[in-house]
């Protein structure tokens, strides 16, 4: 375990289970909670998460008090972090209803008063890489607390995906639900997936008459010490043999982004499949949103054995649609042979295995089943 995680961790137990539930109880003795109330948080990044916008536009046009407090920690000292968590735990003990997207340490470090719901939109659908409580990497053995309490709603993406969630977080069939993953729910808009044509040929007119292929990997190790094995292994030198066919594009994971400066974007990952023609990936959860659009998917993975032993998976890649290539010629030979492209059939029962649930109306699914819509409200579009 990397000595940069175990201070993190530790710094987190300190906050978790000393300071911040002595704050929680003194704000919570202070305040009452404010009825339609609702606070979105982050401490990953600045501003609502793509997996919160749908829902607080929608809350937002309903007349709900909604207001958004992040931040990323990362790039904050310690004193502006202490200052940061003790103003959360003061809006938490007022608020009707929490939503989160990730890991957020406050949310978790109190007894959570009767009254307040926590909502986790988790950000990534599917099931592939083990996490939370199943992965070392994640939650390590010696970590004291539970950063799912207080959770009272888990978004997935399908029922098949639940027993994975709950596995991960600890949970039951009361806090896991199969709802659909909110952001997805634009990806049925014909209107956004026009725009995002429109925009992507307007900043990218060379790719005109060219088929696209989007790069998207996730990360090995952990979040404190991230690597991208396939930038290692040639994919790059690849991608420009094929310049001429090919218009390639790589989107990296947000941890990887210091580390490659040199491939940062200024269009989405999501924003970028209504005109892809092949996804290849390795180990990111980028590939369930993706399989709605029912287009090729390929895995790029020269450390597929030690990412396994080190990290292991709720479910092969070797099941998925999609070639498993493990080196750079491999990969070269498949782009040029036309190897790459999926089976329909295939791509239609992956789709149909994990994300279910995911069909344009996850955000109304999801705010019924938190409470927050009324039954008649059923079947309005959000986008």
């Amino acid at each position: 375990m990397p000595m940069k995680k175990m201070i993190k961790d530790s710094l987190k137990m300190l906050m978790q289970e000393g300071i911040l539930p002595k704050l929680y109880k003194y704000y919570e003795n202070k305040t009452e909670i404010e009825k339609g109330r609702v606070l979105f948080a982050d401490s990953n990044h600045k501003g609502l998460s793509k997996e919160m916008k749908a829902i607080y536009m929608a809350l937002k046009k309903r007349g709900y008090k909604t207001e958004v407090y992040s931040g990323d920690i990362r790039k904050m000292d310690p004193a502006t972090v202490f200052r940061f968590m003790k103003t959360f735990m003061k809006k938490y003990a007022r608020a009707e209803y929490v939503f989160i997207s990730n890991y957020f340490v406050p949310v978790s470090a109190c007894d959570k008063r009767e009254g307040t719901k926590v909502i986790q939109l988790w950000h990534a659908a599917g099931a592939l890489k083990k996490m939370g409580f199943d992965a070392e990497d994640d939650i390590a053995k010696y970590y004291k607390g539970n950063p799912a309490k207080n959770f009272d709603l888990v978004t997935v993406s399908s029922d098949y995906c639940r027993q994975f969630f709950k596995s991960a977080f600890k949970l039951t069939d009361k806090e896991v639900k199969a709802t659909g993953i909110a952001r997805t729910d634009e990806y049925f808009s014909k209107r956004q997936n026009d725009k995002k044509i429109e925009n992507f040929y307007f900043r990218y007119p060379q790719a005109k008459g060219k088929k696209i292929c989007l790069y998207a990997p996730s990360f090995s190790g952990n979040a404190s010490a991230p690597e991208c094995k396939g930038l290692d292994a040639g994919i790059i030198e690849t991608m420009n043999k094929l310049k001429d066919e090919w218009f390639f594009l790589v989107s990296l994971h947000p941890h990887l982004r210091k580390l490659y400066p040199e491939y940062n974007m200024d269009i989405s990952t999501e924003d970028m499949f209504p005109v892809c023609n092949l996804l290849i990936t390795d180990y990111s959860s980028v590939v369930f949103d993706y399989s709605l659009y029912k287009k090729s998917m390929l895995f790029f993975v020269p450390d597929l054995k030690e990412y396994e032993e080190q990290r292991g998976f709720y479910n092969s890649i070797e099941t998925f649609p999609g070639k498993i290539v493990k080196n750079s010629d491999d990969l070269y030979d498949i782009l040029i042979s036309g190897e790459w492209k999926c089976d329909e059939d295939e791509l239609k029962c992956f789709k149909d295995k994990y994300m279910a649930a995911c069909d344009g109306h996850a955000s109304i699914r999801i705010l019924k089943e938190a409470g927050l819509l009324k039954e008649e409200e059923n079947g309005k579009e959000f986008y």
